[in-house]
């Protein structure tokens, strides 16, 4: 997704996409701020593209620990409240 600004378009990463970082980055206070993003999103997070590109991921770095952790926070995120 792009933002103009003063008309300059720049580059800015979706919520999605921000998630998919911060598990990449996999620091305590990055996690915190997946689960956050998640949190907040609800309903209207593309869940779908999310798992395809920690999917990716996880396969072109040899990993299988970034899925777990959207699932952890999606699981937590539905029981909320209930």
């Amino acid at each position: 997704e792009r933002v103009e600004v003063e008309g300059l378009r720049f580059p800015v990463a979706s919520a999605e996409e921000m998630v998919v970082i911060k598990i990449l980055a996999g620091r305590p206070l990055d996690i915190e701020d997946a689960e956050a993003i998640v949190a907040a999103r609800g309903a209207t997070m593309d869940f779908a593209h999310v798992e395809s590109l920690l999917e990716a991921l996880e396969e072109a770095l040899g990993q299988g620990d970034l899925l777990p952790l959207l699932v952890r926070f999606r699981h937590r995120d539905s029981g909320a409240g209930r």
